[in-house]
């Protein structure tokens, strides 16, 4: 789980962070420790490096964040080849090797070499409106390797439970998950939900704050938290494993659980169930169980969510298949009252959330004493 100790040590290895926006581009410092107050922040459509507010300012802004991006070629053999585009070939084809993702990307992989491509011209953006250093927005690249499928909580608490404030947080996350995975992705990520089942073409292919923002308004919040046994029923079975029986799996999937409290109306072992489950299938496929990747995150306050999480991080076998988060209000007010104060911000709670079920390095950063060196 993320915590105060961890963001704390991982704040003060940022705070003189070396940001190189563009390769090539006069590099810039980031001050972690000297932002603004959380709360007071600009919007994204201002000066670079100004940074919003936690869930503000999408809407108006959505046609500035770079979606639908086009398709990149990478450099002709008998051009140079730039640094840059070296540089993410090698970050992704270590992550193909320590995923063991070679039965998607066979070396040499034009599909990697474009990824690589788009990567040396998007992570300077993505830099620039979530301030963070070089060396970690261009972790992100690796989204591209997957497909992205967020499994959400629609159960009635999330309407009921801090005024509603849940599904507004809800939302701006699926926004920037959304935002990130699409700079390297034409295609979009998927949504399901626990309980409700919207139409086909709202819950694929998902590129934009307007889809996210459709897609919010036609759920009615209502049941319980049927946590592992929907998340078989609606994702792995239909998305990853009857995929991978039929050698079907186009690339290895990503599953992120967002959720505000412990499981309902199934027992506590479901969820537990399902990731052995998966595992387990996928081990038998000719993709191995790195064709799947799991992260849940806490939305929303309830302690006993959060307890219930840190009881899936801690297990013996399903704790190595698995990354969890804590929510990101409960980190930031207790790093708020640190000595000396630290602001942390949505945008490095996202980058843990995106990338420690993918990157074992990112999964360690909760851990007491570890950095994002």
């Amino acid at each position: 789980m993320w915590t105060a100790t961890a963001v704390w040590t991982t704040a003060t290895a940022w705070s003189t962070a070396t940001v190189t926006p563009q390769y090539g581009q006069q590099q810039q410092q980031l001050h972690y420790g000297q932002q603004q107050p959380y709360g007071q922040q600009q919007p994204y459509a201002q000066a670079p490096y100004q940074q919003q507010g936690y869930g503000a300012g999408y809407a108006q802004n959505a046609q500035n964040l770079g979606y639908n991006v086009p398709p990149c070629q990478p450099p002709p053999l008998q051009q140079p080849v730039g640094p840059a585009f070296e540089a993410f070939k090698r970050i992704l084809h270590q992550t193909i090797q320590e995923r063991n993702l070679a039965s998607f990307y066979p070396f040499p992989s034009p599909v990697v070499d474009d990824l690589a491509c788009r990567a040396s011209q998007q992570v300077g953006q993505l830099c620039q409106k979530w301030r963070l250093p070089w060396e970690i927005g261009s972790d992100l690249a690796k989204l591209g390797l997957y497909d992205v499928i967020l499994y959400v909580d629609d159960s009635g608490s999330m309407r009921f439970e801090e005024n509603g404030e849940r599904i507004k947080y809800l939302q701006s996350i699926l926004q920037r998950v959304t935002y990130a995975a699409t700079l390297f992705d034409n295609d979009g990520i998927s949504v399901r939900f626990m309980n409700s089942t919207p139409p086909t073409h709202l819950i694929n292919g998902i590129r934009d704050d307007r889809q996210v923002e459709t897609l919010m308004q036609s759920l009615q919040y209502k049941g319980l938290t049927p946590m592992g046994t929907e998340l078989r029923n609606k994702v792995i079975n239909p998305l990853v494993v009857g995929k991978a029986r039929l050698g079907e799996l186009r690339k290895p999937v990503l599953v992120v659980v967002l959720t505000d409290g412990q499981p309902s109306g199934e027992p506590d072992s479901a969820i537990f169930d399902t990731i052995r489950y998966t595992n387990a299938q996928l081990q038998q496929s000719r993709y191995g169980a790195g064709a799947v990747a799991f992260q849940i995150a806490q939305v929303g306050n309830d302690q006993e969510a959060r307890a219930f999480l840190a009881k899936i991080d801690k297990d013996p076998v399903i704790g190595a298949l698995v990354d969890c988060t804590s929510n990101y209000e409960n980190e930031s007010a207790e790093m708020a009252q640190s000595n000396p104060p630290v602001d942390l911000t949505p945008e490095l709670w996202l980058v843990k959330l995106l990338l420690g079920a993918i990157d074992h390095s990112y999964d360690r950063k909760d851990e007491k004493g570890q950095t994002f060196a």
